[in-house]
């Protein structure tokens, strides 16, 4: 079993242990794949860790804390390239997910407001929402869900602050053999 959502986020932080991002309705995965793949099969073991990310505590901003999400994908050799965290195109928000090296919000910069995220915890049904901070209006959601195909991940535009069920998601430990979470116990 998965630990409770808000274990797999705190044990993130403060740990630094990987997280998956699970869609609360398909039961998807988000996944680095070029842009951000929403993938309905079972989580295969994956040498290439893309389907993991790690969360970092950037700040807040009116009381909610800001997030980034840096992506564990490694090369062939295991590296971890630079280009690892996850951000909406500063450019037009709603075009997908890019990968961007670390910018700090401190900066203030387009860029770095991109790159971080609120998280917000939804009451119905559990779950989390991820509302971009450079326009909180986008969360995280997805476009083209077929059936038995990946999605492509990307920031949806809200209707009147609603969330829609679209962009809900479950942060919950990799539960892949070669992942062995050595702090939260599965409960």
């Amino acid at each position: 079993m998965h630990p409770n959502t808000l274990d797999a986020v705190v044990s993130s932080v403060v740990d630094k242990d990987p997280v998956m991002l699970v869609h609360q309705v398909t039961g998807g995965y988000a996944k680095r794949s070029g842009d951000l793949q929403v993938v309905p099969d079972k989580v295969a073991a994956s040498a290439d860790r893309s389907h993991r990310f790690r969360m970092h505590l950037e700040g807040n901003h009116e009381g909610n804390n800001l997030y980034s999400f840096e992506n564990l994908l490694q090369d062939g050799a295991g590296n971890l390239p630079a280009d690892r965290y996850m951000s909406a195109n500063p450019a037009d928000i709603a075009n997908g997910i890019i990968w961007k090296p670390k910018v700090a919000v401190t900066e203030g910069t387009d860029e770095a407001k991109a790159q971080v995220w609120y998280v917000i915890p939804q009451e119905c049904g559990g779950g989390y929402a991820l509302l971009n901070y450079l326009d909180p209006t986008y969360l995280l959601g997805m476009i083209g869900k077929t059936p038995h195909l990946a999605a492509c991940g990307r920031p949806n535009e809200s209707v009147y602050g609603v969330i829609p069920l679209i962009g809900v998601w479950k942060i919950v430990k990799p539960n892949d053999q070669q992942c062995i979470h050595q702090h939260t116990p599965d409960v």
